[in-house]
């Protein structure tokens, strides 16, 4: 644990593209095959073999975030231990990247409809409520300052924000 941090800049792996996966999950969703003879899990696991070095390079920053492993408090070449240090061992991470994303999606997000889509808008306004959608935002913002990048799946269920089998209500 000692150089966990060292040659960091070295280690980070450049943003992984997905564009081909997310091509094969739409065929697939409109019931197409994916290609070749990859089913979903094969598809699936090749999203998690893909993306694995990144996601330890993240899961290190949030390390640093929490304070479970701050660089300037490991890699100090200290000389004569008795000698008095008085440089302050905080590094800012955590404050840096609260105070982007307080300034970022401090205020949440407004949503608009119009005046023909009360019902929408109620809908959605229930829906925002329900599932916190602005603490999510914020996380998501705070998660994306620390390491550089954040996902979110959305999943509604029909029955649940007005739909029937006919369509939307």
């Amino acid at each position: 644990m000692a150089n966990e941090m060292t040659n960091f800049k070295d280690a980070v792996p450049t943003i992984v593209d997905f564009t081909a996966e997310l091509q094969a999950l739409r065929r697939f969703q409109r019931g197409e095959a994916i290609g070749g003879d990859m089913g979903i899990a094969d598809l699936l696991t090749k999203i998690v073999t893909k993306a694995a070095p990144r996601l330890e390079v993240i899961e290190r920053l949030h390390k640093r975030y929490k304070r479970e492993y701050v660089p300037i408090l490991h890699e100090r070449v200290v000389s004569d231990p008795m000698d008095i240090d008085n440089r302050l061992d905080n590094d800012f991470f955590s404050a840096i990247v609260d105070e982007k994303s307080g300034y970022f999606a401090g205020n949440p997000m407004t949503f608009s409809f119009d005046e023909k889509e009360q019902k929408a808008a109620e809908l959605f306004e229930d829906f925002k409520t329900r599932v916190r959608l602005d603490d999510i935002n914020y996380e998501t913002t705070k998660n994306c300052a620390i390491g550089g990048y954040d996902g979110r799946l959305i999943y509604i269920k029909n029955e649940i924000v007005g739909y029937d089998s006919a369509g939307p209500i």
